[in-house]
């Protein structure tokens, strides 16, 4: 082990010891006193560390705005694997899809599938929209082994390599702006955020309201470090780094983060791109969903703590990674030390610390609330306000079992496997609401009952206070909790108030309208072609054309709209999807003459703009609801040309 590693691991408890030896009673109640201490001092390891992002992600802006300006050009072959367990055939096939608008040539789903049924699903959409499948005799390693087991077969092939979770869904123009970053032979990945847009649920509202302090300044100062985490979808490999260190590791839950730190180690740079170039995500929507998903990140953040204390890295490296492995101590068994420690003092009167209540306002307590009031300010910009911190608060408390399970099971040796977070749609479960009602009943117990005791004794009006002050504290987190767990439909102006916007973002888009329009346009001038040839089908094809002109119509609607919006106009070059362009270009230039109908149709392009459609409505964040009801009726269009296209074809 390094000893410097080692000594900022321990920095926190040594200065714990101290403390708690300075103002610690001499009694078994010191333990407990302790750890209590050790949260507070790991809080403020926290706010001083944040508050060194947010200054060194300030300097992001800049760096982002130059780099868009001038992103320079990288060649190399890209491939996309999208890992799959037993997942729901539709969901991947779109993703898939949307990948090979971004990468049309090399685009594997790599599928680890028991389910026979599935297995087949996906063989027949893989033949029908023109992406690979790969399967290994073995399934070892889990989502690391699936991607192993593939750059061991294709790896060779390709100077690049995606990882897209099958809910992840590129931009079109992902590459255009992510492989800017390889110019540096030092790069070894880039990451874009991940991006949830299915939040039915408080629970995945809140969720992604979690992530939102990391992506938009943690992350953005870890950039600046050169040391940003991959976050296992929406990451870009040189696959020549990845070789280097023997691919993913496999021998954890979460490999993501140990991948990074293994290149890292090797002197790697990461880069991190704050603008949403992966799409739809679906967050956890109930409790179970997110228990598990958060005790495999939890157990994955204690994994790396052995290989963290021997890495060679530098201070400040080290320093992001320790804050992983802090921060999960603090979600877990800390957070449980705070609860009880107020009601131990306010119902049985027991002392943990001995210090002067206006010394412990003064000191602690100033910080602590300037402290909030900074957070709270630095991030209300990404509409994260004092309601959002509430329910960042509230799924933190939710993440307190699964995050101490995870501690336990990892200080006492115990394997786990990888768990996928499930995706199915049930939401409120009041086992889980009744968990939540008890703590919050203990707490105002203890609360009520001091209260009614200083009132009759006159004795320790300031202790009490203090740690009334701090059950409430945890009445109002339990509630939160509370309110999350019963999971009410989320209201769309919620949705609408943390929708992120992404500056940088506004040409994709311009562009991506401009590809929607020539897109549209060509299909309808084919199937008008069409309709003149094959009499019999007219009618049919007819149809057809006519709404791809109309969907053209609306689209060029939105671009006005946007262009005015954003003083930008469309680069003419269809940038993102000129290649899957160009191939539908191709094919209608070669026309259909000697040919039988069948062979002419493409029920796969329907497909392909239908997943288009459902990209414009997640992106064009300032569409108005007539626009928004238009676009929904071309998804609607698209899904039935497909049938009739099929009609057609048979």
């Amino acid at each position: 082990m390094r000893a410097k590693n080692v000594i900022l691991f321990l920095t926190p408890a040594l200065l714990s010891i101290l403390i708690i030896y300075l103002v610690g009673l001499r009694t078994p109640a010191v333990i407990f006193g302790y750890f209590v201490i050790l949260d507070v001092v790991i809080s403020l390891f926290f706010s001083a560390l944040f508050l060194f992002y947010w200054k060194k992600g300030k300097k992001y802006d800049e760096f982002l705005k130059n780099y868009l300006e001038n992103i320079p050009e990288v060649k190399g072959k890209v491939a996309v694997v999208i890992p799959v367990y037993n997942e729901e055939p539709w969901r991947v096939v779109q993703t898939a899809i949307a990948a090979k608008m971004a990468a049309p040539t090399a685009v594997f789903v790599l599928d680890d599938s028991t389910d026979e049924k599935i297995r087949e699903e996906l063989d027949k959409y893989a033949r029908e929209y023109g992406f690979q499948i790969f399967r290994r005799d073995k399934r070892e390693g889990f989502k690391a082994g699936a991607i192993n087991a593939w750059l061991e077969k294709y790896g060779d092939e390709y100077d690049f390599l995606t990882i897209l979770d099958a809910d992840q869904r590129p931009f079109p123009s992902f590459f255009k702006y992510t492989l800017g970053f390889f110019k540096d032979e030092k790069v070894a990945f880039v990451q874009v955020p991940q991006y949830y847009s299915r939040v039915n649920s408080m629970v995945s509202l809140s969720a992604y309201i979690q992530l939102i302090p990391f992506l938009r300044t943690i992350m953005r100062a870890r950039h600046m470090n050169g040391s940003a985490f991959s976050l296992g979808s929406g990451t870009i490999y040189r696959i020549k780094a990845l070789k280097e260190i023997g691919g993913l590791y496999e021998k954890t839950v979460t490999e993501d983060i140990y991948t990074s730190l293994l290149l890292h180690e090797r002197g790697y740079k990461s880069q991190y791109l704050d603008l949403p170039l992966v799409w739809h995500g679906e967050a956890p929507e109930n409790i179970r969903a997110y228990w598990i998903q958060q005790n495999r990140w939890a157990y994955g953040g204690f994994q790396i703590l052995k290989k963290l204390l021997n890495a060679k890295m530098s201070f400040v490296q080290i320093l992001d990674y320790l804050n992983g492995v802090f921060y999960w101590t603090h979600v877990g068994i800390l957070s449980l030390v705070d609860i009880l420690a107020p009601i131990l003092f306010l119902i049985f009167g027991i002392y943990f610390i001995g210090i002067h209540p206006l010394l412990y306002l003064g000191a602690y307590g100033s910080i602590f609330t300037l402290s909030l009031m900074f957070y709270i300010t630095s991030m209300r910009k990404y509409g994260y306000g004092l309601r959002e911190y509430i329910y960042h608060q509230g799924i933190q408390f939710i993440a307190l079992y699964p995050s101490m399970l995870a501690f336990f099971q990892w200080l006492f040796g115990r394997k786990k496997s990888f768990s996928v977070t499930p995706k199915n749609k049930e939401r409120g479960d009041k086992r889980y609401a009744w968990y939540f009602l008890s703590v919050i009943i203990i707490l105002l117990f203890s609360v009520v009952y001091s209260s009614f005791k200083v009132f009759y004794t006159h004795s320790l009006l300031y202790p009490v206070l203090i740690n009334i002050f701090w059950a409430m504290w945890w009445v109002v987190i339990s509630s939160s909790a509370l309110y999350i767990s019963l999971s009410p439909k989320v209201k769309e102006k919620d949705k609408k108030r943390i929708k992120q916007s992404y500056k940088g973002l506004e040409r994709p888009v311009v562009n991506m309208l401009y590809c929607g329009i020539r897109f549209e346009k060509l299909l309808g001038e084919y199937y008008k072609e069409l309709s003149k040839k094959y009499g019999e089908y007219s009618k049919t094809l007819s149809k057809i054309a006519n709404d791809s002109f109309k969907h053209a119509y609306i689209y060029s609607k939105l671009l006005k709209n946007a262009e005015g919006r954003f003083k930008i106009k469309a680069n003419k070059r269809c940038v993102g999807m000129k290649e899957y362009l160009s191939s539908i270009e191709e094919k209608v230039r070669k026309g259909c003459d000697g040919k039988e109908l069948k062979d002419c149709l493409m029920p796969q392009e329907e497909i392909y703009m239908y997943v288009y459609s459902s990209l414009v409505l997640e992106t064009c964040i300032y569409i108005s609801k007539e626009l928004y009801k238009e676009v929904e009726e071309i998804m609607h269009d698209e899904l039935e040309h497909d049938k009739l296209v099929r009609e057609m074809a048979s």
